[in-house]
């Protein structure tokens, strides 16, 4: 008899597109993920922004695979440690998520979720401030006054993203950007980001799934 009716060849899942038999019937292997069951909005915390004096919260909501909304706001002064003294206000931001499929194991068996994987974030970010400190006065140097603060921000925003159990998230994230408002102080650290023209942000969320 010929050996090579015995032969059995062993090919992972994930390479099998599908099994054509020899009554022609065919068996199709498809590489969706069913995430009906995931919950798709989720409250986080910005966990070390409160080291920083502000207090930050956001909202995210799965818009459909691979893509979700997230915004967020924060309360500056509501914090542990005073980075500019006496000071107050408020950090908007908007991001659009492009994230990677929901990820699975090589096998097909890894847990998978809407909200799961790494991702790349266009934000937009409003800050606005006053703190004491030195203003330029335009004339004889600088001033201790109220300084305001309103800068608008454009970044990109790369992370990856955890869920557990359909439940808790962990978000850990660094991006880069650019100022597109002025200040009339020196700070370079304006409590959603650091530095002047060209800026640097990052952090780590945690929170809940609804």
């Amino acid at each position: 008899s010929d050996t090579r009716d015995n032969v059995t060849f062993n090919i992972p899942i994930q390479y099998v597109q599908k099994i054509v038999f020899d009554d022609g019937c065919e068996l199709v292997y498809n590489d969706v993920v069913d995430v009906s069951g995931d919950r798709r909005k989720a409250i986080k915390l910005g966990f070390l922004s409160p080291a920083w004096d502000v207090t930050t919260l956001y909202y995210e909501r799965g818009v459909k695979p691979g893509q979700s909304l997230e915004v967020g706001i924060g309360v500056i002064g509501l914090g542990i440690e005073e980075i500019h003294e006496n000071a107050s206000g408020i950090v908007l931001r908007a991001g659009y998520k492009f994230m990677t499929r929901p990820e699975h194991y090589q096998n097909k068996y890894r847990y998978a979720h809407l909200l799961k994987g790494s991702y790349i974030k266009p934000e937009l970010t409003f800050v606005h401030y006053t703190a004491d400190g030195d203003r330029w006065d335009g004339g004889s140097g600088y001033g201790w006054d109220d300084v305001k603060t309103t800068i608008l921000n454009l970044a990109v925003v790369g992370g990856k993203q955890w869920v557990y159990h359909n439940s808790l998230l962990l978000d850990i994230y660094a991006g880069l950007g650019i100022n597109l408002g002025d200040t009339d102080n020196y700070y370079t650290f304006h409590y959603a980001f650091t530095g002047d023209t060209v800026t640097l942000t990052g952090g780590i969320k945690i929170g809940f799934l609804f």
